[in-house]
């Protein structure tokens, strides 16, 4: 089973992003912040990650550096309310986007489409 790891500091997005994962196949792990998601990093392996964009901790990019160090390529999916046009702005070119408008259908099929990809390594 492929594993998501989806890191969300809004409760009520967390459960919703598990609920139509794992209704989809996937095995998920949930993350409420993104100090937790890096130290399941640090112990699991997993094969694309599910992120919001807006932590009052950590800035998208600085999350980002760290997922490489710890798990290099693999696909990071960012999830959010914020508009594509303004938020594509601060991401590296390889971190797929999907705004939160777009829905459940959309968030399963994006996912699929990044575990089927080859590896950027």
């Amino acid at each position: 089973m492929r594993v998501v790891l989806c890191i969300e500091d809004e409760p009520a997005h967390l459960e919703l992003n598990q609920i139509h994962l794992s209704r989809a196949g996937y095995s998920v792990i949930c993350a409420s912040s993104p100090k937790d998601a890096l130290a399941t990093l640090a112990l699991s392996t997993v094969d694309v990650i599910v992120s919001d964009q807006s932590f009052r901790c950590m800035n998208p990019g600085e999350l980002i550096r760290q997922i490489r160090a710890l798990q290099p390529g693999v696909p990071i999916l960012i999830y959010s309310g914020k508009p594509a046009e303004f938020a594509r702005q601060s991401l590296p070119k390889d971190i797929v986007y999907l705004e939160k408008t777009a829905g459940a259908a959309a968030l399963v099929s994006a996912v699929a489409a990044l575990i089927a990809a080859p590896p950027k390594n």
